[in-house]
């Protein structure tokens, strides 16, 4: 399974999170069926909410706009432009673009139930952890130099990692 993600949307970001955004108040060895869903999307939405506080305003926004200018470009230069010009005064689809890129990276990508799930909170952590470094690899493969010419389908992807696809697999959706 692969995280679908927007046509343009695209992120990055540097450094690594050490799951330092998990909340202090959930025990990250419990199973997650025990903790709960509540737990569970507890530890999702603290996931999402430092995503936006870590990329919102800087990479994750240069990122798009790469995707964007890449797309409406003929040529680097002319990327590199609109670039510099859409981080500077992202347009209102920016914003939209990283919503969805964040719900896509997030909880809202995984295939997984917590109701009955013998994973603990940490393998979701790891889940997420590895979600965010794929997020911010994606960023590397997007360079104006490639505007002219059609993004690879998979350029606006990321892969699944292992963690999560352990997770799904331990944890299907019932259907």
């Amino acid at each position: 399974m692969r995280f679908p993600l927007l046509v343009c949307a695209l992120a990055t970001a540097c450094g690594g999170s050490d799951t330092d955004w998990f909340p202090s108040d959930l025990d990250k060895d419990a199973v997650i069926a025990t903790a709960g869903e509540a737990a569970a999307a507890k530890a999702c939405q603290a996931f999402e909410d430092y995503l936006y506080a870590q990329y919102r305003d800087s990479l994750l926004v240069e990122a798009v706009c790469t995707a964007i200018g890449i797309d409406q470009s003929a040529d680097a230069a002319t990327c590199a432009d609109y670039v510099q010009g859409c981080v500077d005064n992202p347009p209102a689809s920016v914003m939209s673009v990283i919503t969805s890129l964040v719900d896509a990276t997030g909880c809202g990508g995984l295939d997984y139930q917590p109701t009955g799930c013998g994973k603990t909170l940490a393998d979701l952590a790891a889940c997420l952890d590895a979600a965010e470094d794929e997020l911010k690899n994606l960023r590397l493969r997007l360079e104006c130099s490639a505007a002219g010419q059609p993004l690879p389908p998979d350029a606006l992807m990321i892969t699944t990692p292992a963690a999560c696809t352990s997770l799904e697999l331990a944890c299907p959706t019932p259907g």
